[in-house]
């Protein structure tokens, strides 16, 4: 993400206390104090660049564009009223071209949008479903900074790539001690093994899909 995106310096103002919103044809900057003046200098110099952004039409083809993720239905152990709350902090993440900064940045989309099998499993949650009412202050290919009402900083980071080759010829390795030396069981049985590994970390994928992506991933 580079210093000038607009998402960066939403964030920037963010950090300083400076709320932006649309209105009356225009983004408005409010803050409760006032800010510093390289913050003024900054509003002042990308005022109308933010404008732009933030404009309904363009704010409207961001959400046309993640408008799947915002029909996702609704984990069974989430209530209706806090499972809007969620989709309500999602929308303004994308709306507010987060979304795209963070995909732009090398987010694997699942680990921004995925939605789990059971709410309570926050590690396969989505970060864009954990934003919530909460501001977003920083993008990073690593990490994604947010502030809470009552000023702390909280970060969602990345999960490490995981290796699947290694993670087989582990399994190999352990499954072999079962079978004959060669024993094609045990490569299937290790296959199998990251296979669950590989749904584990991709909920959303079928069966059949994770057979694929991991026989390509093993691939020489």
């Amino acid at each position: 993400m580079t210093e000038d995106a607009i998402p960066v310096v939403l964030g920037r103002l963010a950090r300083s206390g400076v709320s932006v919103q649309w209105r009356n044809g225009k983004a408005v900057f409010k803050a409760a104090a006032e800010p510093p003046a390289d913050i003024i200098e900054l509003i002042d110099a990308r005022k109308a660049d933010i404008s732009a952004f933030l404009h309904p039409d363009i704010v409207q083809r961001r959400l046309e564009a993640g408008a799947e993720i915002l029909r996702a239905p609704c984990p069974p152990d989430i209530s209706p009223g806090r499972w809007e709350t969620v989709i309500d902090g999602l929308r303004s993440f994308i709306a507010r071209g987060y979304g795209a900064e963070a995909l732009g940045l090398g987010w694997p989309r699942d680990e921004l949008y995925v939605v789990p099998p059971l709410w309570s499993r926050v590690d396969l949650t989505g970060a864009g479903l954990l934003i919530g009412d909460r501001e977003v202050v920083n993008i990073t290919p690593t990490e994604i900074r947010i502030k809470t009402a009552s000023g702390a900083e909280q970060a969602f980071r990345r999960k490490p790539a995981i290796n699947y080759r290694v993670a087989y010829e582990a399994h190999l390795k352990v499954t072999r001690g079962n079978y004959k030396p060669d024993s094609e069981e045990a490569h299937l049985r290790a296959i199998e093994r990251t296979v669950g590994l590989f749904r584990s970390n991709n909920p959303n994928a079928s069966l059949e899909d994770a057979k694929r992506a991991v026989l390509v991933l093993l691939r020489p």
